[in-house]
């Protein structure tokens, strides 16, 4: 359920949230509290609901005014079910604290390094920037059986990020790439590093394979060798040496 003054603000029940990015960025006076509370107490109603499973995973909480951007408020109830459980698996949290049976593997107050955050033109970007604390720091398992980032982007078999979106390679071949390909893959690899570059809008490392890479450049008609260029931000990764 979604408020006013809170992003998200969980109320009793039972919830499942996985590979999300929780962030509070809103300047009106009326969102004053953190991105993220969870509590067993029903203001509405005036009563202690039970929170039978609240079970938080791969998710980033952040936010600009608060440090914790968590909340947890426990009322004990007059009568009847008290159940108030809780877990935060691998998550990246605006808060400090030690890790406990409720919180396994955390990242306390590390900053994400969004891409951008612009809050004067209030404009966000939160993909992940390269050296963000929140890349392979998820947990696989159930959590990423299958699954896709907010992009479409393939949660890898590998370690995996923390947050909606997925910070992923671009992997290019020669011999075995086509530029049609989507490239977050050594199987659906690009065949330029140009094409790879040319296909996202984020910097993404580029894994490219031994090979010797000729970027022709295609509206040539004399087929002309053409430069590379490679935006700020980005960078390229070959096979290692003795292999290229």
């Amino acid at each position: 359920m979604f408020i006013a003054n809170d992003i998200t603000i969980i109320v009793g029940g039972s919830y499942d949230i996985v590979h999300c990015t929780l962030a509070n960025y809103h300047f009106a006076s009326v969102m004053t509290q953190e991105a993220l509370r969870i509590s067993n107490n029903d203001t509405i109603n005036k009563v202690a609901v039970p929170l039978h499973k609240f079970e938080i995973a791969n998710t980033v909480v952040w936010g600009r005014q608060f440090v914790p951007d968590i909340a947890i408020e426990y009322v004990k109830p007059a009568e009847g079910d008290s159940n108030f459980s809780y877990r935060f698996d691998h998550c990246l949290l605006h808060a400090e604290g030690t890790d406990d049976n409720e919180f396994i593997e955390s990242k306390w107050n590390e900053d994400p390094l969004f891409v951008n955050i612009d809050e004067k033109n209030y404009t966000f970007d939160f993909h992940l920037q390269k050296g963000s604390p929140a890349i392979n720091a998820g947990v696989n398992g159930s959590y990423t059986a299958e699954s896709l980032d907010l992009d479409g982007k393939p949660r890898t078999d590998g370690k995996i990020s923390v947050g909606c979106y997925e910070y992923a390679a671009l992997y290019v071949n020669d011999e075995t790439g086509d530029d049609e390909n989507d490239g977050l893959s050594p199987a659906s690899a690009k065949k330029t590093i140009t094409g790879a570059i040319n296909s996202r809008t984020e910097p993404l490392p580029v894994k490219v394979a031994a090979g010797v890479y000729d970027e022709v450049e295609v509206e040539a008609p004399d087929g002309q060798l053409s430069r590379v260029v490679v935006p700020a931000d980005w960078y390229i990764e070959g096979a290692g040496r003795g292999k290229t």
